[in-house]
């Protein structure tokens, strides 16, 4: 392991100025050649949570992801770190394919909120997850009800993903008067986005990790090897890639 210099830590986000003040410590660098089964460039969460997921559909792989900067040094650890459903998105899917698409797509959001709970649970990972519901608001009088074309045209699928909310109600949940009415969807949540990249690379399942400067992470734990600071310069279409 080596570690990230305070002063590639002071420009970065938040949340990540947070994780790697505690715990500095990188993947280590690539040097030489290395062999994989599977190598997947980027540490980001589509990255961390894919090596991941193919460790655990098949533990003998052996799996590397390569990483130019930190786990999580892109959107995946400077986000707003909240976790919502695409129910409020049906028509819009459904527009650029169709009704059943939408669904699909919306219960496997849905999904994944539930997903990252129980990983985080199983693992020991303190991301600060924490269900705490979204409210869609309305601040003057257009936007009331701007919720129930959604909310209607999921109710004939037999989904309900929110429940309409008073001025009362969102006032005693949130502290503020300044919403005339809206919907809450109590499914959503929120995490540290940094902390969830950090310890997805630390997971427990089996994977490597090589990134040209990244925290720790589940992928780690789970055997996937991870290399840090180290860009992909060339892949080919065969079974070579070149770095």
């Amino acid at each position: 392991m080596s570690a990230i210099a305070a002063a590639d830590i002071a420009w970065r986000s938040h949340w990540l100025q947070q994780v790697l003040r505690d715990d500095p410590d990188l993947a280590p660098p690539l040097n030489g050649d290395i062999r994989a089964d599977i190598c997947i460039v980027g540490g980001g969460f589509l990255g961390l949570w894919t090596a991941i997921r193919l460790k655990e559909a098949d533990p003998s792989l052996d799996v590397v992801v390569l990483e130019k900067d930190i786990c999580g040094g892109g959107v995946s650890g400077r986000n707003s770190g909240m976790l919502l459903s695409a129910w409020t998105k049906f028509s819009t899917i459904a527009a650029l394919r169709n009704d059943e698409a939408s669904l699909q797509l919306i219960d496997q959001s849905s999904g994944a909120i539930d997903g990252i709970e129980r990983f985080c649970a199983e693992n020991g990972i303190d991301c600060w997850f924490d269900r705490v519901g979204w409210i869609w608001g309305a601040t003057c009088a257009a936007q009331v009800g701007a919720w129930q074309d959604a909310l209607g045209k999921l109710a004939k699928y037999g989904r309900h993903p929110a429940r309409p909310v008073t001025r009362e109600e969102i006032a005693a949940m949130s502290g503020t008067s300044a919403h005339l009415a809206g919907a809450f969807d109590a499914s959503a949540a929120t995490i540290h986005p940094a902390i969830s990249c950090a310890d997805c690379a630390r997971s427990p399942a089996p994977r490597r990790c090589a990134s040209t400067k990244r925290p720790r992470c589940a992928a780690s734990a789970a055997a996937v090897r991870s290399r840090s600071r180290h860009p992909a310069a060339r892949s080919d279409a065969g079974s070579s890639f070149w770095l």
